[in-house]
Parts: C-alpha cells; structure tokens; sequence
C-alpha cells in the first residue's frame, strides 16, 4: 500500500470504564483521534479463515504509525459503524491491522 492511497478518514476510540448507578461497571469507548488510512476489504483466504469466526464485513487497515497507537482493546469507526481490532501490527513508521464487525 502507497502512502498516496491514505483516502479514507477512520477514528480511534478507547475504552474508558465507568461506573453505574448500581455499582456495575461499564465500558464505554470515547473518540481518541481521527486519522487517514488505506482500509481494502479482505479477500480470499483470509476473507473465509475471518468467516468462520462469525464476522460480516472485514477490512485490512494501514495507516501511520503516531505517538499514541492503537492496540486489540481500541474501536474503530469507520462510515459511521465501530469495528473490533482483530490484529495489529506495527513495523517501522506503518500500523498495519484488521477489523471486523
């Protein structure tokens, strides 16, 4: 992927557990930043090892790596729907990641 391709605008967001009235705990995520990244749908093999867990729509992400990096316990909104971080990887200045939903 070419860094010229980061088109699409993603937000990270962060879990942050709070506490409810009756004395539960709840997890809620906050926006964290907005970023550009490169998002392509899964094909192939990898479209069908992701199908068996269950998920509907899967993306392969690579964006800048930046001071604060998101990890499997972050969201992502991507076209206004949260999606999990199945993988990440962050080699050099590039986070390369999985998301599902």
């Amino acid at each position: 992927m070419r860094p010229t391709q980061y088109n699409k605008r993603l937000t990270i967001q962060t879990p942050t557990e709070t506490t409810t009235g009756t004395g539960g705990k709840a997890v809620t995520y906050t926006d964290s930043y907005t970023c550009w990244a490169n998002v392509k749908p899964v094909k192939g093999r990898k479209r069908l090892e992701y199908g068996r867990i269950e998920y509907n729509y899967i993306y392969e992400v690579e964006m800048r790596s930046r001071t604060t990096n998101p990890d499997t316990d972050n969201k992502v909104k991507y076209k206004d729907n949260l999606y999990a971080i199945t993988t990440i990887s962050i080699e050099d200045d590039i986070v390369q990641m999985d998301i599902a939903r």
